[in-house]
């Protein structure tokens, strides 16, 4: 990296930031991953006999329990001392 930066005049910091450019002005253009129908219809029919009361209880408690692993890894994370 740094040859090429002496080559080209450029700073390093330069480079990266273009090179950051690029890759996403690149993301931009690539197509999203389609959603399998196979696994739609299977969602559709596992929740299909669900109440709206069942379905929002099961996915609050999911989204509880995610949010209870990042809590846990962040303080893991501060008591070994990263921050």
């Amino acid at each position: 990296m740094r040859l090429f930066a002496e080559q080209t005049g450029l700073s390093v910091e330069s480079l990266l930031q273009r090179a950051f450019d690029l890759l996403e002005c690149n993301l931009q253009y690539m197509p999203k991953p389609r959603k399998h129908p196979d696994a739609i219809a299977l969602g559709k029919a596992r929740w299909a006999n669900v109440s709206d009361e069942d379905k929002s209880a099961a996915n609050r408690h999911a989204a509880q329990v995610r949010w209870a692993k990042v809590r846990a890894e962040k303080a893991k994370g501060k008591k070994n001392g990263d921050a």
